[in-house]
Protein backbone atom coordinates (compact mmCIF):
# COMPACT_ATOMS: atom_id res chain seq x y z
CA UNK A 1 0.00 0.00 0.00
CA UNK A 2 1.86 3.38 -1.19
CA UNK A 3 -0.62 5.50 1.09
CA UNK A 4 -1.15 4.13 4.44
CA UNK A 5 -3.76 7.01 4.83
CA UNK A 6 -6.06 5.95 1.63
CA UNK A 7 -9.16 4.97 3.43
CA UNK A 8 -12.37 2.74 1.52
CA UNK A 9 -14.39 0.69 4.41
CA UNK A 10 -13.20 3.40 7.29
CA UNK A 11 -13.76 6.34 5.51
CA UNK A 12 -15.71 9.34 7.50
CA UNK A 13 -16.00 6.79 10.41
CA UNK A 14 -15.12 7.11 14.29
CA UNK A 15 -12.86 4.86 15.96
CA UNK A 16 -15.63 2.49 17.03
CA UNK A 17 -17.18 2.59 13.48
CA UNK A 18 -14.09 1.65 11.80
CA UNK A 19 -13.79 -1.27 14.24
CA UNK A 20 -17.72 -2.09 13.74
CA UNK A 21 -16.86 -1.84 10.02
CA UNK A 22 -13.79 -4.65 10.11
CA UNK A 23 -15.63 -6.58 11.88
CA UNK A 24 -18.59 -6.92 9.86
CA UNK A 25 -16.35 -7.85 6.69
CA UNK A 26 -14.38 -10.21 8.63
CA UNK A 27 -17.33 -12.15 9.46
CA UNK A 28 -18.58 -11.88 5.88
CA UNK A 29 -15.41 -13.67 4.37
CA UNK A 30 -15.69 -15.83 7.31
CA UNK A 31 -18.85 -16.81 6.23
CA UNK A 32 -17.99 -16.89 2.76
CA UNK A 33 -15.21 -19.25 3.38
CA UNK A 34 -17.21 -21.57 4.89
CA UNK A 35 -20.48 -21.45 2.19
CA UNK A 36 -17.51 -22.14 0.06
CA UNK A 37 -16.80 -25.87 1.94
CA UNK A 38 -13.31 -24.28 2.45
CA UNK A 39 -13.39 -22.54 5.74
CA UNK A 40 -10.47 -20.45 6.97
CA UNK A 41 -7.71 -22.34 7.84
CA UNK A 42 -5.02 -19.95 10.51
CA UNK A 43 -2.72 -21.72 9.01
CA UNK A 44 -3.22 -21.55 5.34
CA UNK A 45 0.23 -22.36 3.01
CA UNK A 46 1.91 -18.56 2.86
CA UNK A 47 -1.41 -17.14 4.92
CA UNK A 48 -3.39 -16.92 2.01
CA UNK A 49 -6.29 -17.22 4.37
CA UNK A 50 -4.99 -14.28 6.17
CA UNK A 51 -5.21 -12.19 3.40
CA UNK A 52 -9.13 -13.13 2.09
CA UNK A 53 -10.18 -12.44 5.77
CA UNK A 54 -8.84 -8.54 5.29
CA UNK A 55 -8.94 -8.05 2.25
CA UNK A 56 -12.32 -5.60 2.41
CA UNK A 57 -9.72 -3.34 5.00
CA UNK A 58 -7.71 -0.84 4.12
CA UNK A 59 -5.35 0.32 6.49
CA UNK A 60 -6.67 2.21 8.75
CA UNK A 61 -9.25 -0.34 10.03
CA UNK A 62 -5.85 -3.08 9.92
CA UNK A 63 -5.07 -1.03 12.99
CA UNK A 64 -8.55 -1.10 14.28
CA UNK A 65 -8.01 -4.81 14.39
CA UNK A 66 -4.02 -4.58 15.24
CA UNK A 67 -5.24 -2.57 18.70
CA UNK A 68 -8.64 -4.51 19.27
CA UNK A 69 -10.84 -1.36 19.01
CA UNK A 70 -13.57 -1.98 21.02
CA UNK A 71 -12.59 -4.93 22.59
CA UNK A 72 -13.62 -6.67 18.98
CA UNK A 73 -11.26 -8.68 17.41
CA UNK A 74 -9.04 -11.89 18.86
CA UNK A 75 -5.70 -12.03 19.77
CA UNK A 76 -5.23 -14.18 16.47
CA UNK A 77 -7.13 -11.18 14.29
CA UNK A 78 -4.74 -8.78 15.99
CA UNK A 79 -1.82 -10.43 15.11
CA UNK A 80 -2.59 -11.23 11.56
CA UNK A 81 -3.77 -7.79 11.09
CA UNK A 82 -0.44 -6.75 12.59
CA UNK A 83 1.49 -9.10 10.39
CA UNK A 84 0.09 -7.31 7.39
CA UNK A 85 0.80 -4.05 8.61
CA UNK A 86 4.19 -5.07 8.92
CA UNK A 87 4.62 -6.20 5.49
CA UNK A 88 3.34 -3.12 3.58
CA UNK A 89 5.94 -0.76 5.60
CA UNK A 90 8.57 -3.32 4.54
CA UNK A 91 7.48 -3.23 1.06
CA UNK A 92 6.46 0.22 -0.02
CA UNK A 93 10.04 0.91 1.46
CA UNK A 94 11.88 -1.43 -0.37
CA UNK A 95 12.42 -4.52 2.08
CA UNK A 96 11.32 -8.00 1.12
CA UNK A 97 8.89 -9.18 3.27
CA UNK A 98 6.83 -12.62 2.65
CA UNK A 99 7.11 -15.86 1.65
CA UNK A 100 11.04 -16.55 0.77
CA UNK A 101 9.97 -18.36 -2.26
CA UNK A 102 9.26 -15.20 -3.73
CA UNK A 103 12.21 -12.82 -2.14
CA UNK A 104 13.57 -14.03 -5.71
CA UNK A 105 11.25 -12.06 -7.49
CA UNK A 106 11.28 -8.82 -4.95
CA UNK A 107 12.90 -5.71 -6.71
CA UNK A 108 14.62 -4.37 -3.40
CA UNK A 109 14.15 -1.04 -4.27
CA UNK A 110 11.06 1.43 -2.24
CA UNK A 111 8.04 2.66 -4.43
CA UNK A 112 9.10 5.19 -6.84
CA UNK A 113 7.21 9.19 -6.82
CA UNK A 114 7.10 8.68 -2.62
CA UNK A 115 10.11 10.74 -1.70
CA UNK A 116 12.13 7.61 -0.38
CA UNK A 117 15.59 7.35 -0.39
CA UNK A 118 17.25 4.74 -2.47
CA UNK A 119 20.89 4.68 -1.46
CA UNK A 120 21.07 1.00 -0.37
CA UNK A 121 25.43 1.61 -0.16
CA UNK A 122 26.74 -1.15 2.25
CA UNK A 123 29.81 2.13 2.66
CA UNK A 124 29.77 3.58 6.20
CA UNK A 125 28.67 7.40 6.51
CA UNK A 126 31.55 7.79 8.28
CA UNK A 127 34.84 6.39 10.21
CA UNK A 128 33.18 6.91 13.74
CA UNK A 129 30.77 3.68 13.32
CA UNK A 130 30.12 1.03 11.26
CA UNK A 131 26.54 2.54 10.65
CA UNK A 132 25.44 2.39 6.42
CA UNK A 133 23.86 4.49 4.26
CA UNK A 134 21.77 1.66 3.76
CA UNK A 135 20.83 1.15 7.41
CA UNK A 136 19.90 5.17 7.61
CA UNK A 137 17.58 5.41 4.55
CA UNK A 138 15.42 2.13 5.72
CA UNK A 139 15.37 3.86 9.27
CA UNK A 140 14.14 7.54 6.79
CA UNK A 141 11.98 5.81 4.88
CA UNK A 142 10.32 3.74 7.61
CA UNK A 143 9.48 7.19 9.49
CA UNK A 144 7.97 8.92 6.25
CA UNK A 145 6.00 6.05 5.37
CA UNK A 146 4.50 5.68 9.25
CA UNK A 147 4.22 9.94 9.18
CA UNK A 148 1.91 9.22 6.07
CA UNK A 149 -0.73 7.50 7.85
CA UNK A 150 -4.15 8.48 8.58
CA UNK A 151 -5.07 10.34 11.81
CA UNK A 152 -7.03 7.58 13.27
CA UNK A 153 -3.61 5.22 12.92
CA UNK A 154 -1.70 7.70 14.33
CA UNK A 155 -3.82 7.35 17.62
CA UNK A 156 -2.92 4.09 18.25
CA UNK A 157 -0.05 2.48 20.28
CA UNK A 158 1.27 0.11 17.56
CA UNK A 159 2.06 3.16 15.32
CA UNK A 160 2.69 5.40 18.33
CA UNK A 161 5.34 2.57 19.79
CA UNK A 162 7.01 1.73 16.15
CA UNK A 163 7.20 5.10 15.00
CA UNK A 164 9.29 6.08 18.38
CA UNK A 165 11.58 2.72 17.81
CA UNK A 166 11.73 3.95 14.57
CA UNK A 167 12.90 7.62 15.12
CA UNK A 168 14.99 5.88 18.04
CA UNK A 169 16.78 3.84 15.37
CA UNK A 170 17.52 6.71 13.11
CA UNK A 171 18.67 8.77 15.78
CA UNK A 172 21.07 6.35 17.51
CA UNK A 173 22.28 5.99 14.19
CA UNK A 174 23.29 9.51 13.54
CA UNK A 175 24.86 10.44 16.50
CA UNK A 176 26.83 6.99 16.18
CA UNK A 177 28.02 8.38 12.40
CA UNK A 178 28.17 12.29 13.97
CA UNK A 179 26.02 13.38 11.62
CA UNK A 180 23.36 15.91 12.26
CA UNK A 181 19.41 14.68 12.68
CA UNK A 182 17.12 15.89 9.80
CA UNK A 183 14.08 17.25 11.51
CA UNK A 184 11.86 15.50 8.79
CA UNK A 185 12.31 12.34 10.20
CA UNK A 186 11.39 13.23 14.15
CA UNK A 187 7.43 13.54 14.81
CA UNK A 188 5.88 16.49 15.59
CA UNK A 189 3.88 14.32 18.27
CA UNK A 190 4.51 14.33 21.88
CA UNK A 191 3.74 10.75 22.66
CA UNK A 192 6.03 9.44 19.96
CA UNK A 193 9.05 11.74 21.74
CA UNK A 194 7.97 10.47 25.03
CA UNK A 195 8.60 7.22 24.03
CA UNK A 196 12.01 7.82 22.06
CA UNK A 197 13.44 9.40 25.11
CA UNK A 198 12.48 6.59 27.32
CA UNK A 199 13.27 3.90 24.97
CA UNK A 200 16.86 5.78 24.34
CA UNK A 201 17.41 5.86 28.09
CA UNK A 202 16.67 2.14 28.31
CA UNK A 203 19.26 1.79 25.53
CA UNK A 204 21.27 3.48 27.43
CA UNK A 205 20.89 0.76 30.72
CA UNK A 206 20.71 -2.10 28.08
CA UNK A 207 17.59 -2.84 28.55
CA UNK A 208 15.31 -3.88 25.59
CA UNK A 209 11.76 -3.44 24.06
CA UNK A 210 9.28 -6.18 23.00
CA UNK A 211 9.07 -5.76 19.17
CA UNK A 212 5.17 -6.02 19.40
CA UNK A 213 2.88 -3.71 21.40
CA UNK A 214 -0.58 -3.33 20.46
CA UNK A 215 -2.12 -1.58 23.38
CA UNK A 216 -1.33 0.22 26.20
CA UNK A 217 -1.19 -2.83 28.60
CA UNK A 218 1.64 -4.21 25.87
CA UNK A 219 3.12 -0.27 26.73
CA UNK A 220 3.41 -0.32 30.32
CA UNK A 221 3.71 -4.00 30.52
CA UNK A 222 7.65 -2.50 29.12
CA UNK A 223 10.51 -2.44 31.53
CA UNK A 224 11.74 0.84 30.46
CA UNK A 225 7.67 2.51 30.97
CA UNK A 226 7.56 1.59 34.95
CA UNK A 227 6.93 4.52 36.52
CA UNK A 228 6.03 6.86 33.72
CA UNK A 229 2.33 5.07 33.42
CA UNK A 230 0.99 8.50 33.82
CA UNK A 231 2.90 10.46 31.71
CA UNK A 232 2.78 8.26 28.87
CA UNK A 233 -1.08 8.35 29.14
CA UNK A 234 -1.20 12.31 29.24
CA UNK A 235 0.78 12.35 26.48
CA UNK A 236 -0.90 9.67 24.50
CA UNK A 237 -4.40 11.85 25.25
CA UNK A 238 -3.09 15.25 24.04
CA UNK A 239 -2.13 13.21 21.03
CA UNK A 240 -5.75 11.79 20.45
CA UNK A 241 -7.31 14.60 20.82
CA UNK A 242 -5.35 17.03 18.41
CA UNK A 243 -5.73 13.74 15.75
CA UNK A 244 -9.98 14.01 16.61
CA UNK A 245 -9.47 10.23 17.79
CA UNK A 246 -10.33 10.20 21.42
CA UNK A 247 -10.72 6.44 21.79
CA UNK A 248 -12.70 6.88 24.67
Amino acid sequence: MLDPAATTISTGLSASGIAQAARASMDAEYASMDASGKPFNYDSANGTDWYTLMSGLDRTALAAVSSNQGGLFSTKEQGMAQYIMLQQEQLATGNHSGPMDLESKFTPAPASGQGYSIDSSDATVSNRSNVTYASIASSENLSMYLDKAGSYEKSTIGWAFNRASVQTAYEEEMGAANKPVDSKYVSNLSIVGMLSELMKNAQKAHVSSNPSVLNVTDLFNETWAKGHEAAIQAALTTTRKELGFSQS
